[in-house]
């Protein structure tokens, strides 16, 4: 009998686990984007997604079982079904061991709730990150806090692993994800979110189990800076130019192909950071470097830092191109309680009229401000349950 081949293998076993009720709902999620066999293992050791794609080692697969190459064709689907290197890109920037091992660990738990309910042709491949704590319905998000409470060593964007915790058997495209354009990312979410009802449509029609939290698979999760980038564009002020280069979104579907405004100019941005709580250190570097990486694709004329905490204890002002120096020239001030209410204080008193305000906390205050009225958004920073009374919110 002639040996099969890597291609041949796996779409064995991708038939294997379709026709398994356990998994029936994962089908179309499966054909959803391009599935490549890397023959060089110095750019593909193992298997990684971007969310969209799977490339598998071909050296890898060739000595996996089937029951270990059918976990780990489980493994990577569930990562693109949960959109994990897109919902949770910004965990990557805090702390990339950290989101990657978050990632396996949801992952792998819901495939080892299926194995321990009956799906025994399935198998972890070696090396799998499965602790039974983070089974219980746990967040990627909710996942990646706990591990920095138990690592603080390595909760900062520079962080590698020196033996404090296994790697996982496979890699996370996040940059590759980070990269796509919003358009290619409403595709991506669209084909997803399509393969999704089709999987759960067929597990009903063959008794299979529906995939788990579907509400929260549907539910659009928002990207904290690809937010602060279109709010910032948003409150652009100026006609700006109409370019063709980015269709306007609201007309695709009406089959109209109309230009989007460019935004040209963005007077003046303020930038209140509280510096109370637990946003300090590389706490404070990660959340910087973020902004002025958006800084560069809206390019305003200024960008005034208020370092706060029961008062305005720090001022820095930045002119258009001078952003970059942010994070290397910030002298953090404060530290005492925390009341917002010093910022718009400050601005009324100094008679300073931001075209935007950007508020950075926890989000532990002693009371909302009242209105500055201007535009604000509330970047808040790990207090998913923070509700400011106005303005837009983002959690990072």
């Amino acid at each position: 009998m002639n040996k099969l081949t890597p291609q041949q293998r796996l779409e064995r076993a991708v038939v294997r686990l379709i026709s398994a009720p356990a998994f029936v709902a994962y089908s179309a999620v499966m054909m959803v984007g391009e599935t490549r066999i890397e023959t060089d293992p110095a750019k593909c050791p193992t298997a990684y997604t971007d969310g969209y794609n799977v490339t598998y080692g071909e050296s890898f697969i060739e000595k996996l079982p089937e029951e270990e190459l059918c976990g780990l064709i489980l493994h990577e689907t569930l990562h693109k079904m949960y959109r994990h290197t897109v919902v949770w890109q910004h965990l990557f920037h805090k702390s990339p061991p950290l989101a990657n091992i978050a990632a396996d660990y949801v992952v792998n738990g819901i495939i080892m709730e299926a194995i321990n309910n009956g799906a025994n042709f399935v198998k972890l491949p070696s090396g799998g990150l499965y602790d039974p704590k983070y089974s219980n319905n746990m967040s990627v998000g909710e996942v990646f806090r706990e591990l920095c409470k138990q690592y603080p060593q390595l909760a900062h964007p520079q962080a590698v692993l020196c033996g404090e915790l296994p790697e996982g058997f496979d890699e996370h495209d996040w940059k590759a994800a980070e990269g796509w354009s919003q358009q290619e990312l409403d595709q991506i979410q669209q084909q997803i979110d399509s393969a999704i009802r089709q999987g759960n449509v067929l597990a009903g029609k063959v008794g299979g189990n529906e995939a788990r939290n579907i509400g929260d698979l549907m539910k659009v999760t928002i990207d904290p800076w690809a937010l602060l980038r279109q709010f910032l564009k948003d409150t652009c002020q100026g006609e700006g130019e109409l370019s063709y280069s980015r269709p306007n979104r609201r007309f695709l579907q009406y089959d109209m192909i109309m230009p989007t405004e460019i935004c040209e100019t963005l007077p003046h941005i303020v930038f209140g950071i509280d510096t109370s709580g637990s946003i300090h250190g590389d706490a404070l570097t990660y959340l910087l470097s973020n902004v002025a990486h958006v800084f560069k694709t809206v390019n305003p004329e200024k960008v005034t830092l208020l370092y706060w905490d029961t008062k305005v204890a720090g001022i820095e002002v930045y002119e258009r191109g001078e952003t970059d120096k942010m994070i290397s020239s910030t002298q953090p001030a404060g530290g005492g309680g925390t009341s917002p209410q010093c910022v718009s204080n400050y601005l009324k008193d100094n008679k300073i009229e931001p075209t935007v305000l950007v508020m950075l906390t926890d989000g532990y205050v002693d009371s909302w401000p009242t209105d500055p009225g201007v535009p604000v958004l509330w970047l808040i920073y790990e207090n998913e349950s923070a509700r400011p009374p106005y303005g837009t919110v983002a959690h990072v």
